[in-house]
């Protein structure tokens, strides 16, 4: 075992320095939270809603009528964006 001598005031400093970083992190906790989070959904998930084939869905996202983002080769989609295309099939 190794004993180690710290002085006090860098204890006491190094304890402030972690607190505010606490409270930045709570505050960013808060802060997400308020914000409307989306949970996107994936491309499965949205040809289960639509109930539609993974070529239509490529045709939705080519022509532009299904914004979505992508991450490496998948595919992510806003639920408010497919809810559009729904109530727009709907009306016709």
């Amino acid at each position: 075992m190794e004993i180690v001598c710290v002085d006090a005031r860098k204890i006491v400093n190094l304890k402030s320095k972690l607190e505010s970083l606490k409270a930045q992190a709570q505050q960013l906790q808060v802060c997400k939270r308020d914000k409307s989070t989306i949970d996107w959904i994936d491309g499965q998930e949205v040809m289960a809603i639509l109930n539609i084939s993974p070529r239509t869905l490529q045709t939705y996202r080519d022509n532009g009528m299904l914004p979505f983002s992508q991450i490496g080769a998948k595919f992510y989609y806003k639920p408010s964006d497919v809810e559009l295309i729904l109530k727009t099939a709907k009306i016709k």
